[in-house]
């Protein structure tokens, strides 16, 4: 949460990350459809803002339409269900143009994972090469 406190619009905009309950009781989980969101060095907000849930971006691929299988495990039980998307009635894309889509929004995410990684290892390296040549500097300030 410290990331969101250097954001420059009012929390009271974001979709804050959400955990179910682990309380006895019927909870409710709604799923933005969307795999999981890729590590990104930055991350945006969209102009179409909406109190409380507007994502972060850029957001994983949007699930393509079929039959999947949701799972819970609390308890040491695991409970499956299965559970369909079915199109947007107003789409008129193909199944194939759809599955061309989620491959490339799936390729991209992969990608902007990969390049965030290695930006954030070389970030740690040049924190960890600068602390060492603090250290090195102190021993031998000390020996002199």
């Amino acid at each position: 949460m410290e990331e969101l406190s250097k954001q420059l619009i009012p929390l009271y905009w974001l979709r804050m990350p959400k955990t179910l309950p682990a309380t006895p009781g019927m909870h409710r989980w709604v799923w933005d459809i969307r795999y999981t969101t890729p590590t990104a060095t930055r991350y945006g907000y969209p102009i179409s803002a909406v109190p409380h849930d507007t994502p972060r971006e850029p957001e994983g691929p949007l699930a393509l339409p079929g039959t999947y299988t949701v799972r819970l495990t609390a308890g040491g039980k695991a409970l499956t269900a299965p559970l369909t998307i079915k199109i947007d009635p107003r789409v008129h894309a193909t199944s194939a143009e759809l599955a061309t889509m989620f491959a490339e929004q799936s390729k991209l995410a992969g990608m902007v994972t990969k390049g965030s990684s290695a930006s954030l290892q070389v970030h740690s390296a040049r924190e960890t090469v600068g602390d060492l040549g603090k250290d090195s500097r102190a021993v031998d300030q000390g020996s002199h």
